[in-house]
């Protein structure tokens, strides 16, 4: 399920050339919850979207899957001997505005197959307040690589509810690079320039490698092999989307397709990225418009007051990989919000040329009349 809807949303960025990282994981695991408050078109729309059947069997397939990824976390051994600790922290949280009523069903199914608790804040008196305990929330659990979750510009009075999940990964390498024979070398970007990365060595096994047509991938395990970061590299002139590249199945090919078994030296650069996305047109163009509208069904989520409908998704990835593992943080933050009786205010920008009429308002009399090209300049 999750892996289905990772290539879909893999395969939705606006420009193939740009840094792209996401958690296909933590996007499904807000979604999923704010599904439990979906209805008619609404829910069935989210499920073909998630790649779900039914309610309950995303309920208990999300559910599998967070304990899965949790049980992976602790002292590992690595098989050479030597141990070392990964950390995976799942999180999820509901933050509802505290005089609205809030269905009794939707928070229960929060509360058994997610973990998540309901925390009341005031959107409408006090906004600030609100945002700062949702980012201070969002802080604390990716261990501050994520400080920033939502602001003013998402969070105003017409806000109901908040649904967050949380994702923290911190995980040595299996067999850790040796930083000594780390170099300088260049990386040549989808344009064709090059830029100057620092390129770290190692060996693997050949099941950790697979070669394909116009494509090789290589698994790095980290500590216990439990969890591992499998790389795909199309070759020169190659470049495409990752379906065009691996095909329909590709994905679950690279990651449960390695077999043989002889020694390959591995190239991979040291790489730090921070994303910051808005998936609001994202889903809408896989298919779940409706959520977005104000015909939005979200009747199960609370009772009473003005009906609801998202106002966008936000997801925001910290990633840094170097010679000893990888540290990565996620956070994928749903906002709901009442849908308002009065249309949405027409925004008004004055930044290009303008004119200009300073004038008796009871006669119309123009008292002075004027063109501004560059308000800059005085003359």
């Amino acid at each position: 399920m999750v892996r289905a809807f990772a290539m879909d949303l893999f395969e939705r960025p606006e420009t193939s050339d740009a840094n792209l990282v996401c958690s296909p994981f933590s996007i499904a695991a807000a979604l999923a919850m704010t599904r439990n408050g979906a209805r008619g078109t609404t829910g069935d729309e989210m499920d073909a979207v998630l790649h779900a059947p039914q309610l309950a069997e995303l309920n208990t397939s999300m559910n599998s899957l967070i304990s899965a990824v949790e049980d992976v976390a602790g002292e590992q051994t690595r098989a050479d001997g030597s141990t070392a600790t990964v950390s995976v922290e799942v999180a999820n949280s509901l933050w509802g505005q505290l005089d609205r009523t809030w269905e009794p069903d939707f928070l229960d199914a929060l509360a058994v197959h997610f973990a998540a608790g309901m925390r009341l804040v005031d959107y409408e008196k006090d906004p600030t307040g609100a945002i700062d305990k949702i980012n201070e929330w969002v802080s604390d659990r990716t261990h501050e690589r994520i400080k920033q979750t939502v602001d003013a510009d998402l969070i105003e009075e017409l806000t109901a509810l908040v649904l967050v999940n949380t994702v923290y990964l911190k995980a040595p390498w299996e067999m850790p690079f040796t930083p000594s024979l780390t170099r300088p070398h260049l990386f040549t970007r989808a344009d064709g320039s090059a830029v100057a990365v620092d390129l770290m060595t190692t060996s693997i096994r050949l099941h950790d490698a697979m070669f394909g047509s116009g494509w090789q991938a290589a698994r790095l395990p980290y500590a216990g092999t439990t969890l591992a970061m499998t790389v795909v590299v199309p070759d020169l002139g190659e470049l495409g989307s990752l379906a065009e590249l691996l095909g329909a199945d590709g994905l679950e090919q690279v990651l449960v397709g390695f077999r043989d078994d002889e020694q390959v030296k591995l190239e991979f650069p040291m790489w730090r990225l921070v994303i910051d996305l808005r998936l609001s047109q994202v889903l809408i163009g896989l298919g779940m418009a409706k959520a977005f509208q104000n015909s939005a069904d979200l009747s199960g989520m609370s009772m009473g007051g003005p009906p609801l409908r998202l106002r966008d998704v936000v997801h925001k990835v910290f990633i840094a990989v170097d010679e000893m593992g990888t540290e990565a943080a996620a956070v994928t933050a749903v906002v709901v919000q009442a849908v308002s009786a009065r249309p949405p205010p027409r925004v008004f920008t004055v930044d290009r040329s303008f004119y200009f009429v300073i004038h008796d308002v009871v006669t119309g009399t123009p008292l002075f009349l004027g063109r501004v090209n560059d308000p800059s300049q005085e003359h």
